[in-house]
């Protein structure tokens, strides 16, 4: 990813994703953070969707092979319910979220529903969350929208 650490991306400012050895949910969220979005404003945001579990988000550094890197863990000590897209789009909706984050978030979710109802061949509303619909993956993903939009939402472009 492009930018200073800790600097506003604002308008005309872009992110570029290069995701060679894969992207996951929470290494997105922990390059958003070295970029600059604060760790505990995103996890006050996300608190708003109504009925999730408590949660807490712990960011650091690590180095693996020789490299340094961000590192997000989402730690909830309650025990995850499953959820069905429906729920996951309920819970968004009825938010006290910024509209651009509940419009971006909930078609992050539509998408995934798409391509999970393709891959096992139900429509999207059957399909049941397994990992996206655990307390983990929904933070990672709405986390990650909250983080872009406190960074000015700059464009995101990918390889």
């Amino acid at each position: 990813m492009s930018g200073k650490p800790g600097k506003r991306l604002g308008a005309g400012r872009m992110i570029i994703i290069d995701p060679t050895g894969g992207l996951s949910g929470d290494m997105l969220l922990a390059c958003l953070f070295a970029l600059g979005a604060k760790p505990d404003e995103v996890a006050k945001e996300v608190s708003k969707l109504p009925g999730l579990e408590p949660f807490r988000i712990v960011f650091g550094r690590v180095k693996r092979h020789g490299m340094a890197a961000g590192r997000v863990r989402v730690v909830c000590e309650a025990k995850a319910k499953r959820r069905d897209l429906a729920a996951i789009l309920g819970m968004i909706r009825r938010s006290k979220l910024d509209p651009s984050v509940k419009r971006l978030a909930a078609s992050t979710f539509e998408l995934l529903g798409r391509v999970e109802g393709a891959i096992h061949g139900v429509p999207a509303e059957k399909v049941h969350f397994h990992e996206v619909g655990a307390v983990d993956s929904i933070v990672d993903i709405v986390g990650a929208v909250v983080a872009l939009s406190k960074l000015g939402f700059p464009r995101l472009y990918h390889r």
